[in-house]
């Protein structure tokens, strides 16, 4: 787990998702703000959907509220990362369990197939 834990205090690349408008990075500063007009001129779209993708990831604790009203990438100690996948798994689990409870016996041996294929690629390390 070590070599996937950065060391939090250096910059990191952040990705955005790719759209149609293409791809847009930028490198920040933990203690930088994030600035809802920079980010929306950056993606060549207006602040409403910046606004609410910033509430959502404040929501999820992946910002912090600066003392002027913006937002910060969120500190993550090794206790928020471990509460963050201990809560992924559990829902992974729990949706696994439903989606396994309504499957198609025909359709298990598929299943199974991907399970050996998605075992054996994190095994070897890989990464999407």
């Amino acid at each position: 787990m070590g070599r996937c834990i950065r060391d939090l205090r250096r910059p990191v690349k952040l990705r955005t998702a790719r759209s149609s408008r293409g791809s847009c990075g930028a490198r920040c500063r933990w203690a930088r703000r994030l600035r809802e007009e920079r980010i929306a001129e950056r993606l060549a779209v207006s602040r409403t959907p910046v606004r609410e993708a910033l509430l959502r990831l404040y929501g999820e604790r992946f910002l912090e509220r600066n003392g002027d009203g913006g937002y910060r990438i969120a500190h993550l100690t090794l206790r928020s990362i471990r509460e963050l996948y201990g809560m992924r798994m559990a829902l992974e689990t729990y949706a696994l369990r439903e989606t396994v409870a309504l499957a198609d016996p025909e359709a298990m041996p598929a299943l199974r197939g991907a399970q050996c294929r998605v075992g054996g690629a994190c095994a070897r390390g890989a990464r999407h």
